[in-house]
């Protein structure tokens, strides 16, 4: 059970990296004006991608006691 919860985790972590560079790659190479969405976009990416991280140290640190 917990290592699937792990793989779960590290997929998540996984997704939320991959997501924020495509979305910075986007916002780089688009020479277009861009609105107010596409400024979260990337920062949406950044908030997932730190909270898994975060939440899978914790996670091992929980294991470890």
């Amino acid at each position: 059970m917990v290592r699937y919860l792990r793989l779960l985790v590290g997929l998540f972590l996984f997704a939320g990296l991959i997501y924020f560079s495509i979305s910075l790659g986007i916002k780089i190479f688009n020479e277009v004006p861009s609105h107010e969405e596409d400024f979260y976009t990337p920062l949406l990416g950044t908030i997932i991608f730190a909270f898994t991280f975060l939440f899978f140290i914790l996670w091992n640190r929980m294991n470890k006691l």
